[in-house]
This record gives structure tokens, C-alpha cells and sequence, in this order.
């Protein structure tokens, strides 16, 4: 093997080569997304503090599938609260806990990695914490999405 070719490899290969979009005719309704391409927005006032939001699919506050990124900050805290349906997560970056209860308590709550994914189901009580690293998460539903807290 000459140098040109163990190059060329290594770049193939590299978790750092950015995906191209070599295939122009593709089926309808296909959507693809490259991480270079999301337009990050601040998030509704409904959220905490410093948190983004990019919408991926569909539209979260109309009727159907919708897909979005949220960015947390680190030490991000979402008090208690639920959604009409159910709650698809994923998590991309980072490190994010989630409680279930009435009560928010940063003492309980399940740690989920990069990789890890998670289903909130409709109508539970549940709480969103970030401790020493931000998080970016990826959520699936059906729209029209809505955090509700009890108190609304």
C-alpha cells in the first residue's frame, strides 16, 4: 500500500469527513439534514434560559410528525411538566437527566449519554435537568407539541 492510498483511506474513513450530498435525484418527500446545515434559533420563553431549537421535520405546533434539536445549556433545569403525546428523545451530545413525579428533585433522575434514548409518555409528569455539560437532544411526536406545566 503506497502513501496515497493509506491517505486516502484515513480520510474516508475519518469520523471528521463531512457527509456530501453525491446523489442530486432522490424520491419525493426525502429530507436530509447535515449537521453544518442546522439553523439554530433561541428557544421559546417557555424553555429555560439559553436554550436552541432547530426544527428538523414537519412543524411542532401544527397537526403531524415533527422532529427537532434542542441545545441546553449546562445546569439547565425544566420544571415538572408533560406533553399530549408522546415524547420520542434521543440524545446527541452530552448528558441529560430525566425525573418522573409532581416534584422536581435533582437528587432523582436517570442520567442518559450520548447515544441513549429515552420515550416520555403522553400526559406524565416529568423533569429535564442538565448538571456540569450541556446537551443537545433530538425529540420526535406528533404535533401540535406543547410542554404543559401543572400550573397552566
Amino acid at each position: 500500500m503506497n502513501i496515497f492510498q493509506l491517505l486516502l483511506g484515513a480520510t474516508l474513513l475519518s469520523p471528521l469527513a463531512q457527509a456530501e450530498d453525491v446523489q442530486k435525484e432522490v424520491p419525493e418527500g426525502t429530507l436530509r439534514v447535515w449537521p453544518q446545515n442546522i439553523q439554530w434559533q433561541d428557544a421559546s420563553a417557555n424553555l429555560p434560559k439559553g436554550t436552541k431549537i432547530a426544527v428538523l421535520e414537519g412543524n411542532p405546533k401544527q397537526t403531524g410528525m415533527f422532529t427537532l434539536r434542542l441545545k441546553t445549556p449546562k445546569n439547565m433545569r425544566l420544571a415538572v411538566h408533560q406533553h399530549p403525546g408522546p415524547e420520542r428523545v434521543t440524545i446527541i451530545e452530552g448528558e441529560i437527566f430525566v425525573g418522573f413525579g409532581d416534584t422536581f428533585n435533582k437528587e432523582v433522575g436517570t442520567k442518559f449519554t450520548a447515544g441513549s434514548f429515552y420515550l416520555n409518555p403522553k400526559n406524565k409528569n416529568h423533569y429535564v435537568f442538565t448538571k456540569d455539560n450541556p446537551a443537545i437532544v433530538q425529540i420526535t411526536g406528533m404535533g401540535p407539541w406543547q410542554v404543559i406545566y401543572p400550573s397552566e
